[in-house]
């Protein structure tokens, strides 16, 4: 009895131990596809939220978990595309609109968001609020940021992310 509970045990513990495995060593290991647009997402060597896997949501479905400095990169259908991140065990997601062309590549770079940890550490909501919006001004960023909440943010990396 002692027996099947443990392989019980462990095997809750492994299978919690899933993830995506579409981590890639490099962007140019993703071929691009005429007529779809190149997604490539990589998260920054930052050491704030380093404990933390950055999950990626492309139209709401989870395609990958990065750790610092990991890559993904994945091609799609051209139109409109939600990328969102959050982490486990944190409230508020972080989510940009953009519209894919066919052919082109959209690089982006998952960091910290530090407005989401000085809320927590200051119980205040509202700077957060506007970093989003004074950051796309300061940037001159062409995307919409839909949510500003959660432990990480969505940068443009290329030029030609275009308009929503």
């Amino acid at each position: 009895m002692k027996k099947i509970i443990l392989i019980a045990v462990w095997g809750v513990l492994l299978a919690g131990c899933a993830t995506h495995s579409n981590v890639v060593p490099s962007a140019d290991t993703v071929a691009p596809v005429p007529g779809k647009a190149k997604i490539v997402i990589e998260r920054s060597a930052d050491k704030l939220y380093m404990g933390a896997k950055a999950r990626i949501y492309i139209n709401g479905e989870q395609v990958v978990e990065l750790w610092r400095e990991d890559v993904y990169a994945g091609v799609f259908q051209p139109g409109k595309v939600a990328i969102s991140t959050d982490a486990w065990g944190t409230k508020g997601k972080f989510t940009v609109l953009l519209k894919l062309e066919p052919d082109q590549l959209y690089e982006f770079v998952v960091s910290p968001n530090d407005g989401h940890y000085k809320d927590i550490m200051q119980g205040i909501f509202w700077p957060s609020l506007l970093a989003g919006p004074i950051g796309m001004a300061v940037q001159q960023t062409t995307y919409e940021v839909k949510e500003n909440q959660g432990p990480f943010l969505i940068k443009p990396k290329t030029k030609n992310v275009d308009k929503n």
